[in-house]
């Protein structure tokens, strides 16, 4: 009798210590669609004829992954960002390589600003 006591007891505790710990995730949980339409403002879909052609997030919403497909035509590769957050409800990245930029230029900072999770 004693030893199934304690068992439950320790189960117990298992459970409220890893059941009450809720994982951190960033500001873009639950908020994907305005995740989309600010992607839909930046200056490869608005002046460069890109558009997004996927948007996948890591387990913890704390990074995203953004392909950019040319909409004119398949001339252009698709470009790749990795936007990753920090603790202001930002994700920002660059793409590391653009066609349409010369080597030598700055490549635009891509930052898109969540609200704030509760």
């Amino acid at each position: 009798m004693k030893t199934s006591t304690i068992a439950e007891m320790l189960l117990a505790a298992t459970m409220i210590f890893t059941g009450c710990a809720s994982p951190q995730r960033g500001d873009a949980y639950g908020h994907e669609q305005e995740f989309r339409r600010q992607l839909a403002k930046t200056d490869l879909v608005r002046e460069h004829g890109y558009g997004v052609k996927d948007l996948r997030f890591s387990a913890d919403y704390k990074k995203a992954l953004v392909v950019f497909a040319d909409t004119d035509s398949k001339a252009r590769p698709d470009l790749e960002v990795v936007l990753t957050a920090d603790d202001f409800g930002r994700y920002q990245g660059r793409v590391l390589m653009q066609p349409f930029h010369p080597p030598q230029a700055t490549t635009p900072l891509i930052s898109i600003v969540m609200p704030r999770s509760k």
